[in-house]
């Protein structure tokens, strides 16, 4: 459907009058409830004396062509879907401009209404969870999205969860262009606002996911993930299953709901009560739990309470139950208080209270024999394993001196001797997986592999051509990356999605792992290995975080570079090594041609140049060979700037207390760049230079420079590519940066084009985040109860005066709004308009920088041919220039 939901539509809900007079073989007998898609009677189908809800939209929606053509298609869909956790639809038709469709009524309350913000137990939960899967997985079958799964949205009949509301519903693999796609914030996956042409049936899943732990704390999953059963007493194995479901990255979901619901079934064979058919109050848990079926249960408070779940669309304000029998209450439902009836018969109610705790005396009984049953079996388990080891070792100690007196017989039959006999040798105890490892380290390294020798843990992936190990000792990236390299490894790549979930499952719950992925230039990422990052696994590529992390969860994590984290790494079986230093810089010379050459793991970029800080311990004269080996050089900085940014990065990269070699050297009593660039600015430590003739940077906060010998040996190695064809690249400012030919105007009109281009998307960007914010609100206003509408009205009116058509958002904006939703909403526009400006003065800063080199470079070229007046021109634009990326924006005109 494309109607837009921001559109202000008044729809006011035809009467029981009205809507039978239009819609005459229909006997309405009361209304149920209203929303933004329209209003939702009870009614009977007279012919088939039937009790109906019929749906009825704006007449708005009905006048337009594409909208019910959309609607139309959806319709016909949805009434082929037949499955018992699915609301039936039985008719759909237009009669004087509104559109109605007919469903079956389900007389029951919505989940919402009987859980909002409560716990429930978890074989309830997984219960219901599992049969909202199977429906799922019915309508995904036959074709059809639901895109608006949430707790509203589910109808329980008779203890059967039923799916309703399927308005918003599209067919799977339909991307209508100019098509929208929304569901409920809290609940809606994030492919659904980035990248709606994407959506599949793993939105839903994703939906399904937040329900499940909504049901079973009480609230949705707010910020960093917090595990279920630190909040709760559960299963933690429903962890994995939420974690998964709700992964960021759609890839990393379960394919299918059936496949969600198989794990749950799985899960609820397992437990020791599984439910029997009802829905039963949970026993004591770390927070609240309420019972769903059984009347005469309540909730128990045992510890701190989460905070509920924020509701944006409410039964009454918004329609979200379509089959709902009755008018929804306007907040939600609170459990009942047990009761016992004392009125009637003393001696009835006696017996009763007493067969009451009996069975809950039996109960609890059984329960603690079962426990104790249990342990009993795991102290036999111990002590046979106990009494087994003892047995082994007395046999051995026996073998040991039979073989000695053995032994010493024939000594004493040769010589006569009567010496005493020695003890046996303990048996040696097995290596650990670090001990195996560094046992094997040289062959290792030489690129043999010996599969029997190595540790346990040991596994294997792609037809077992490659074999990875977990090691949980905390290291930084650096760190890790040589242990790796020195043991003939390479921290581990990951491939795919399948990939992901199989190192997963090695590493521990909670836990995050480094991996071989690094920032690999200007918002690119490589593995170790070469393999160029995939976009699509979750990753900002602006970030500035360099390396990445790999949780038990498979989900990829940016971390920074002083972290400590275990680590996984990875053999070739064939024996090959790509993941060595030299292999990664000759893969990076290879692609140097490109549009995005792939730069080592871990390379920074300013402007069009980028930097990679390398472990190769080596004389002057060999970290320069392997730099220009590359297709680099040493790091020469070309201005103060770039210098002040490289010292940023060393003071992230470089441990403290080593070096790096740069390109500086001396002949004679001058200092100069082995470039042939002026020595026009120093960072010397203090007390420095000496006697020494070559420079390394120090590995200290400001990373001061000291001087050294050519017989001196530096562990680290700072090497500089710039040349690479970046988006803002000298390249683009000329067509061959060696041998400058474009004139100052050319390449100011360049310059220009470039800022334009930037400056547009810039303004896209404010005013997609404009146009944001004012549907957040929008839904929020859309999902108050009538009295809430009335009071914050007028003052969300007046909150979308102050933006609404504005190029920017007011600074007076951030965190206003008459509630902490609101609040919530403009304080994430305020933020999110300061990072657009602060990226778009960044990629400002990287042309202005681009723009200054080849100034000078035009400049240079001048002045070599004598045409001094000239080059004056250039300098005073270089000068202007320099001052400040402001001053730069000035003096090309932009605002």
């Amino acid at each position: 459907m494309t109607h837009n939901p921001h559109d202000q539509i008044h729809f006011e809900a035809p009467s029981l009058e009205e809507v039978e007079s239009l819609l005459p073989k229909y006997h309405f007998e009361s209304f149920i409830a209203k929303g933004g898609m329209g209003a939702v009677y009870k009614a009977t189908q007279i012919s088939l004396d039937r009790p109906v809800a019929i749906k009825v939209l704006p007449k708005e929606f009905g006048a337009d062509a594409s909208f019910r053509e959309s609607f139309e298609t959806e319709a016909k869909m949805m009434a082929r879907l037949n499955h018992p956790n699915l609301i039936a639809v039985y008719d759909f038709g237009e009669i004087e401009g509104l559109l109605y469709i007919v469903m079956e009524l389900v007389p029951g309350k919505s989940l919402y209404e009987k859980a909002y913000g409560k716990a429930i137990k978890q074989e309830t939960a997984i219960d219901i969870i599992r049969q909202i899967c199977e429906g799922l997985d019915h309508a995904h079958e036959s074709g059809v999205l639901h895109r608006d799964i949430k707790p509203a949205n589910i109808l329980l009949k008779k203890k059967i969860p039923k799916i309703g509301d399927f308005g918003l519903a599209r067919a799977v693999g339909n991307s209508e262009s100019g098509g929208v796609i929304y569901g409920t914030p809290g609940y809606t996956a994030p492919e659904v606002l980035n990248s709606p042409d994407n959506v599949d049936q793993r939105a839903d899943i994703y939906s399904v996911g937040i329900m499940l732990y909504e049901l079973l704390t009480g609230a949705k999953p707010e910020g960093p993930y917090q595990a279920v059963h630190t909040h709760v007493d559960c299963d933690q194995r429903l962890d994995k299953v939420i974690r998964k479901a709700i992964n960021p990255n759609m890839r990393l979901r379960f394919s299918t709901a059936k496949e969600m619901g198989d794990e749950l079934a799985e899960i609820l064979r397992t437990l020791s009560a599984p439910p029997t058919g009802g829905l039963r109050a949970a026993p004591a848990a770390k927070k609240s739990s309420v019972n769903l079926g059984v009347p005469g249960t309540a909730a128990r408070q045992t510890g701190a309470k989460l905070k509920p779940a924020a509701q944006p669309v409410t039964p009454a304000a918004k329609l979200a139950t379509p089959g709902a029998a009755g008018a929804a209450p306007a907040r939600p439902a609170t459990p009942s208080t047990a009761k016992v009836d004392v009125t009637g018969n003393s001696t009835v109610t006696r017996n009763i209270v007493i067969i009451i705790i009996l069975l809950v005396a039996i109960y609890v009984a059984q329960d603690q024999l079962s426990k104790r049953k249990e342990r009993v079996a795991q102290q036999q388990e111990q002590i046979d394993r106990e009494e087994a080891q003892r047995k082994k070792e007395r046999e051995d100690i026996i073998a040991a001196q039979k073989a000695q007196y053995q032994n010493g017989n024939r000594q004493n039959d040769n010589s006569g001797s009567t010496s005493p006999k020695p003890k046996p040798k303990p048996a040696p105890k097995p290596l650990t997986k670090l001990e195996a490892l560094e046992s094997l380290k040289d062959v290792l390294a030489s690129g043999r592999r010996p599969l029997s020798e190595m540790p346990k843990e040991t596994f294997y992936l792609s037809s077992k051509s490659r074999m990875l190990l977990y090691v949980q000792t905390p290291m930084t990236w650096q760190q890790a990356d040589q242990w790796c390299r020195a043991h003939g490894a390479y921290l581990a790549t990951v491939r795919d999605s399948a990939d992901a979930a199989s190192i997963a499952e090695k590493i521990p719950a909670a836990t995050t792992a480094w991996v071989g992925a690094g920032k690999a230039g200007r918002n690119l990422w490589a593995w170790s290995d070469g393999t160029v990052y995939a976009n699509d696994l979750g990753l900002r590529k602006t970030s500035k975080l360099f390396y990445v992390g790999l949780s038990s969860d498979a989900i990829f994590e940016l971390l920074n570079s002083k972290d400590k984290q275990p680590f996984v790494m990875e053999w070739r079986v064939d024996g090959s090594q790509p993941g060595g230093i030299r292999e990664r810089l000759q893969f990076t010379r290879q692609t140097l041609n490109q549009i995005d050459p792939i730069y080592p793991p871990g390379t920074y970029s300013i402007g069009s140049r980028n930097f990679c800080l390398v472990y190769e311990p080596s004389t002057f004269a060999q970290a320069r060979s392997l730099a220009k080996d590359a297709g680099g050089e040493l790091f020469v900085p070309t201005d103060q700037t770039e210098l002040e940014a490289v010292k940023e990065f060393l003071a992230e990269t470089l441990p403290a207390g080593e070096m790096a070699w740069i390109g500086g050297q001396r002949s004679g009593d001058k200092w100069t760049w082995i470039t042939g660039e002026p020595w026009s600015f120093a960072n010397w430590d203090q007390n420095y230079p000496g006697d020494g003739k070559l420079v390394a940077a120090f590995g200290a906060e400001s990373s001061p420079w000291r001087d050294l010998t050519s017989s001196d040996r530096v562990s680290y190695i700072l090497i500089e590519w710039s040349k690479d064809k970046a988006k803002f690249t000298p390249e683009q400012l000329s067509e061959d940066a060696a041998n400058v030919n474009a004139s100052f105007a050319s390449l100011r009109t360049k310059a220009e084009q470039l800022l334009a281009k930037e400056n547009t998307a810039r303004e896209e960007q404010h005013a997609e985040n404009i146009k944001r914010l004012e549907w957040d609100i929008d839904t929020y206003f859309n999902g108050l109860t009538k009295g809430d509408k009335e009071i914050q009205g007028k003052l969300l009116e007046a909150l979308k005066t102050t933006f609404v058509g504005k190029e920017r958002l007011p600074d007076e904006i951030e965190n206003k709004g008459p509630s902490q939703k609101v609040r919530g909403f403009t304080s994430y526009g305020y933020d999110k308009q300061q990072r657009i400006e602060k990226e778009f003065l960044a990629d400002v800063d990287k042309i202005r920088m681009a723009y200054i080199r080849q100034l000078k470079k035009v400049r240079d070229d001048l002045v070599s041919k004598g045409q001094i007046t000239a080059s004056r021109s250039v300098e005073d634009e270089i000068s202007a220039a320099q001052k400040s990326t402001k001053s730069f924006l000035e003096l090309m005109g932009v605002e």
